[in-house]
């Protein structure tokens, strides 16, 4: 009994790991690679397919020249094509017929025609396969990018982390399992999660040190920071609002984690990797960022998402319009979140005893001449604020000239008033002080109520 049970491991392990070689002949003889030489040329061609992938050889009776089809392609009714990347040569299997084509720089073209069958093969031409595939060969480009991320990620599923198992808490329940809407690749100097993927991480709000801390396992985490002292400050006071987003600390082992996170809803953020949305014309308008929409609709890039609800994030996913929707909309609302907490924080200036006459005049007209084409915003006014003129020396203590500090009061497209600190100048040529010019700006533009903003005008 023990012979017959030995001897049926040894029969059965090579039917198990066994990879079926098929052989075709081609309609004619085609350069196979090793020289470029008359000799070189060949008529035979093997493959060896699995699930994914399939090598094909090209042989005569000297040498032989094998090509990595690695690249799956679907070219309908049953034709599957598999193409080597780094030669750009692939093949394209319907039944027993075979198609050899290439990429010369400009297009992708079918070279010859084989079958199993000798005879058969004589009757094909390339011309033909290449009418059959050419709405194929229209759109190849896109379907390798998708087959390069199809292959990749098949890659990655192989190689994934466990989920971390973790049960940690905090008051504002954020912490807790949140999956990728896709798999993600780690990259670290810790050899236990380098080279690997994750579909999960355990989000904890740690309030000791203010960092969202992403977990990849149970011990090892990625960290992101509020997005400001000021956002700190609001989240501790009680504004949930500050947690809109959060930047990431540019040393993390999750690649798309190096990315901040911005909040659609509880349990859901879009991880700012390919695309993310910000705003424009102040806080009026959404903008999608990052790829283009050709990128978009061959899914060669991709929203990514992170959240506790999988069935959630299909959905958004199989509603594009619907996620960017929500996405633009948080943007917005987070833009005037920031613009509310900088108004409260930096007052407007009061205009001094010199904003009169003249200089008040000069003070618009300068700002209004320096704006034009350099600001978004269009000016309302200006105004002084500084108690007098401020001497300007150079380093042997001679007066090179004079200035004085103003506002700039302007409005954004969606109507939010807004000021900026400026300056004006004046030269001195040692007798007298020159023209007025327009001279600095602060670029830190603050919002404020426009009731407020237009008081000094």
């Amino acid at each position: 009994m023990k012979k017959l049970i030995l001897y049926l491991s040894i029969i059965a392990t090579p039917i198990v790991n066994a990879q079926k070689t098929t052989d075709y002949t081609l309609s004619q003889a085609v350069n196979v690679g090793c020289s470029s030489g008359v000799a070189d040329l060949g008529k035979k061609i093997s493959v060896e397919k699995t699930d994914a992938s399939a090598k094909f050889t090209l042989s005569n009776l000297s040498c032989s020249k094998t090509y990595e089809g690695d690249l799956k392609v679907d070219f309908g009714s049953g034709a599957v094509g598999y193409f080597d990347g780094k030669q750009k040569k692939g093949i394209i299997i319907d039944g027993q017929v075979i198609s050899l084509f290439n990429n010369d720089g400009s297009k992708y073209q079918v070279v010859v025609a084989g079958h199993e069958d000798k005879k058969q093969a004589k009757t094909l031409t390339a011309e033909e396969q290449q009418a059959k595939y050419q709405g194929t060969f229209d759109g190849f480009e896109a379907m390798l990018a998708k087959a390069k991320k199809d292959a990749e990620m098949a890659k990655m599923a192989a190689n994934t982390l466990p989920v971390p198992n973790l049960n940690l808490q905090d008051e504002y329940g954020v912490a807790g399992l949140y999956y990728f809407s896709e798999l993600v690749s780690i990259s670290s100097t810790n050899r236990e999660i380098d080279g690997k993927s994750a579909k999960a991480v355990y989000l904890h709000l740690d309030q000791s040190d203010n960092t969202l801390k992403a977990y990849i396992t149970d011990t090892k985490f990625d960290k992101f920071y509020f997005d400001g002292a000021r956002m700190i400050k609001a989240f501790k006071s009680g504004n949930l609002n500050a947690l809109g987003l959060m930047s990431a600390d540019n040393m993390n082992s999750v690649k798309v984690l190096r990315s901040s996170l911005s909040k659609l809803e509880d349990g859901l953020y879009m991880v700012n990797y390919s695309y993310w949305f910000g705003t424009k014309n102040g806080c009026s308008e959404p903008e999608r960022r990052g790829g283009t929409q050709a990128e978009l609709d061959n899914q060669t890039k991709r929203y990514v998402l992170l959240g506790k609800d999988q069935k959630r994030m299909e959905y958004l996913l199989s509603h594009i319009s619907e996620l960017e929707e929500l996405a633009g909309q948080r943007a917005v609302s987070y833009c005037k979140f920031t613009d509310a907490l900088r108004a409260a924080e930096k007052p407007m200036p009061a205009a001094s005893a010199m904003n009169t006459g003249t200089l008040k005049t000069e003070a618009t007209t300068l700002t209004k001449q320096w704006a034009q084409g350099r600001w978004q915003q269009e000016v309302q006014y200006a105004f002084i604020t500084g108690s007098d003129w401020n001497i300007l020396r150079n380093s042997f203590g001679v007066i090179i000239g004079r200035n004085i500090s103003g506002i700039a009061v302007m409005k954004d497209k969606d109507g939010t008033c807004r000021w900026e600190e400026i300056a004006l100048r004046q030269d001195y040529n040692g007798s007298t002080y020159g023209k007025t010019y327009f001279s600095w700006e602060s670029t830190l533009i603050v919002p404020v109520d426009c009731s407020n903003a237009m008081k000094y005008k």
